[in-house]
């Protein structure tokens, strides 16, 4: 169960009254017996102190009090080990240790914590359990079973090459009480990485399940932020203002809610090609609020130069094309030569790209097939074919006085 061993220094020749041999100091003594008459923790008989060299399950634990008595021997002791626990590499760990030998049974266990995780050892008979449960923050656990024999009895069974021979196995953390949010998916990537190389519960699966979290999630947010836009769409649909009332006359339609038309108006700033509701409402989401964002882009959005639209983007259209005008010169020039030119307005839509692509109209026609046949939405395919084929800035086009 546990060993004693003397002293390394053993005392001198002690002789009462030699001032030359005098009494060994206490560190020459390792076991101090108070006598048959002591008591203590309600068993009596004599009670030994028992210093250094103490070692049980092949660990040197210190000094320790054992009780002994008619009913057996009990002992308590606590000790800072270093033990290898799996992945986590070799760590301290505080432990209690309890032993408790009578007639009947022989118990040593050892109990310790560190980083949140428990490891307990407990030898009854000629059998030692080991065990660590998985944690959230480290979802693996330690579970070594061993006995007693002949061979281990005369080199005494060894707690530390036990762990040592023991990598642990991953659990799956979603099993684990608690683990759950932010928590269960630090402990899935720690499975996927950290403890990838090890058994049971495998990386690959960790992965997966990391993925379905954050699929989940994501498809619980979009749900939650397409309802928001649906109230914000249908609220602006049903409003009857001035700029909205314009907004429609020109052919626009709210997405979901009616098919778009391109048709001339008043106001050209809410053109299809220059004004798409549902593309500035996901400039900013729902911190828009309550905002009427029609009347937010033609009283203040499309002079500060913000975009509007998937296929205009005025500050592109200026740089391309080498205008130097005021916005609402350089949004006519778009509505009329840019368009009928099929140059780009836009960093991510192509006029020209989309008629070669689909090819049989002239460069307005396509525009308001686009338009009209929902653009992106229907599947058309509308990206530039090329960078390259705009080089920063373009010469002034003729006929065109800013």
């Amino acid at each position: 169960m546990f060993k004693l061993k003397n002293p390394e220094a053993m005392p001198a020749e002690y002789k009462f009254g030699d001032p030359t041999k005098p009494f060994p100091a206490p560190k020459a003594f390792n076991v101090l017996l108070l006598g048959p008459l002591s008591s203590e923790g309600g068993t009596s008989g004599p009670l030994l102190r028992v210093f250094d060299d103490v070692v049980v399950l092949g660990q040197k634990i210190g000094k320790m009090k054992v009780i002994m008595g008619t009913g057996g021997m009990r002992g308590d002791v606590s000790a800072d080990l270093i033990f290898k626990m799996g992945p986590l590499g070799k760590l301290g760990v505080k432990m209690a240790t309890h032993v408790e030998i009578n007639q009947d049974r022989q118990i040593v266990e050892m109990k310790g914590n560190f980083l949140g995780r428990v490891l307990e050892v407990s030898l009854n008979g000629a059998s030692v359990a080991v065990r660590s449960p998985a944690t959230c923050a480290t979802p693996f656990a330690i579970s070594i079973d061993a006995q007693i024999t002949a061979e281990t009895d005369d080199g005494g069974l060894d707690l530390a090459k036990l762990l040592d021979a023991s990598a642990g196995a991953n659990v799956d953390p979603s099993k684990l009480q608690g683990c759950i949010g932010e928590d269960l998916k630090k402990a899935l990537k720690w499975v996927s990485t950290t403890g990838g190389a090890l058994g049971g519960y495998s990386a690959g699966d960790a992965s997966k399940a990391l993925n379905k979290i954050e699929a989940d999630a994501a498809a619980a947010a979009q749900a939650e932020y397409n309802k928001a836009k649906n109230a914000a769409r249908n609220l602006a649909n049903s409003s009857t203002n001035e700029a909205n009332n314009a907004f429609k006359s020109m052919g626009n339609a709210f997405k979901g809610l009616g098919k778009k038309k391109h048709k001339d108006g008043p106001d050209k700033r809410l053109d299809p090609t220059v004004f798409d509701w549902d593309y500035y409402y996901d400039t900013r989401g729902t911190a828009w609020g309550t905002t009427d964002l029609v009347t937010h882009w033609r009283n203040g959005g499309f002079d500060e130069g913000r975009r509007g639209s998937y296929e205009f983007d005025i500050n592109f259209y200026k740089q391309h094309n080498n205008l130097n005008s005021s916005n609402s010169n350089i949004l006519n020039h778009w509505l009329g030569d840019g368009i009928n030119q099929c140059l780009q307005a836009s960093p991510d839509f192509s006029l020209r790209a989309l008629m070669n692509r689909y090819p049989g109209r002239n460069c307005r026609d396509t525009m308001n097939w686009w338009i009209e046949s929902g653009g992106m939405d229907s599947g058309l395919d509308g990206t530039p074919q090329s960078m390259s084929a705009f080089p920063g800035k373009l010469k002034p086009l003729k006929g065109f006085t800013p």
